[in-house]
């Protein structure tokens, strides 16, 4: 009876030994799984604003928890393709999840697609020849204005869609060596910026009637503009400077101001959205290749937010008429595969 009892005491101290070994095991299971989540989600991802950042909600998945959070949020990156040849331009002209997305293609062409509500459109060939990446434009649901460097001249082109049919390729003139960055002041007047053969930035405008002729804003800048404006008074351009620093220059309403530095040192031109008074929200490709965010919001610039990606161009921001989202668009490359993902997409709803 005794060996009996022996026996069966050590079958259950072996038991034990086994189920402690087993929880060990499933834990370090669980940990190195996250550890690894973790890796990849900042190594791929970056933070998320307004929200869970992806980090968290992997690990959140892990454990079966619902992460996602009840206001807006910065959503994952998603790849969209494409053979392009450009940084991306987008547009918005109203709340509803509307898009329109343009880039130079492989042939130097004109592309655009657009986002309804959760579907995207396949690609629309607007032809042209193209130096540089586009700007485009809309101040309302019948109008959108598409600018690029012309490829067969030292100006600007001009393409434009009236709500029915898009018009023929015109020349605007001009000596630019940027791309363009075009901002609807208000409805039919567009201001358009560039680079010009000196350095310094140049304006266009058209006041509703005829296109004004070509004006230095002076400066010393080293990448395309990006430009943005919150109402009829109030214009914001930013570029590049020599000195490898984003600088600003604004005009009131009345002038220009003088340029200032207000620092950073991007890898790209910077693209720049405005949604409502004394809002404006800039977006450049940080040193590491990573879409970087900042804020103005009337008083002082926020520090800069890193949303992650793989750039390889600068980025395409736009944000909805009444700020309900924001869209961000730019090259991609997949470092796991080693792949070109063509046109990489990231929103704020």
């Amino acid at each position: 009876m005794g060996a009996l009892f022996r026996v069966v005491a050590g079958l259950r101290a072996g038991l034990l030994v086994m189920i402690s070994l087993l929880t060990i095991s499933i834990s370090t299971s669980v940990v190195y799984r996250a550890d690894l989540t973790s890796a990849y989600a900042a190594e791929h991802s970056g933070a998320q604003a307004g929200g869970v950042d992806r980090e968290t909600a992997l690990r959140a998945d892990l454990l079966g928890i619902d992460s996602r959070p009840a206001q807006a949020q910065w959503r994952n990156w998603a790849v969209l393709g494409g053979a392009v040849t450009s940084s991306p331009s987008a547009t918005a002209w109203n709340d509803n999840a509307r898009v329109d997305l343009f880039v130079r293609g492989s042939n130097n062409e004109l592309l655009h697609r657009w986002l309804e509500g959760n579907q995207w459109s396949g690609w629309e060939n607007l032809g042209g020849d193209l130096r540089s990446a586009p700007s485009c434009v809309s101040w309302s649901s019948s109008r959108i204005d598409c600018f690029a460097a012309s490829n067969t001249s030292s100006g600007l082109w001009h393409i434009w869609w009236d709500g029915l049919r898009w018009s023929a390729w015109e020349d605007l003139g001009g000596e630019i060596t940027s791309a363009p960055a075009a901002i609807a002041l208000d409805v039919n007047r567009l201001n358009v910026f560039a680079r010009g053969r000196d350095g310094a930035l140049w304006q266009l405008w058209w006041d509703g009637t005829h296109w004004q002729g070509w004006s230095s804003l002076s400066g010393a800048i080293n990448s395309a503009p990006g430009c943005a404006s919150w109402g009829p008074t109030r214009i914001d351009c930013f570029a590049v400077g020599t000195n490898g620093r984003l600088f600003q220059i604004t005009w009131n309403g009345s002038r220009w101001q003088p340029w200032l530095d207000i620092g950073g040192t991007p890898n790209s031109a910077p693209s720049a959205t405005a949604w409502r008074p004394n809002r404006i929200d800039l977006f450049v490709r940080d040193q590491r290749g990573h879409l970087s965010h900042s804020w103005w919001t009337g008083g002082s610039w926020g520090s800069w937010e890193n949303l992650g990606g793989n750039l390889t161009s600068a980025p395409g921001c736009v944000a909805s008429p009444a700020g309900v989202r924001i869209d961000c668009f730019a090259q991609g490359f997949d470092n796991l595969l080693d792949i070109d993902q063509g046109l990489i997409h990231r929103s704020w709803n």
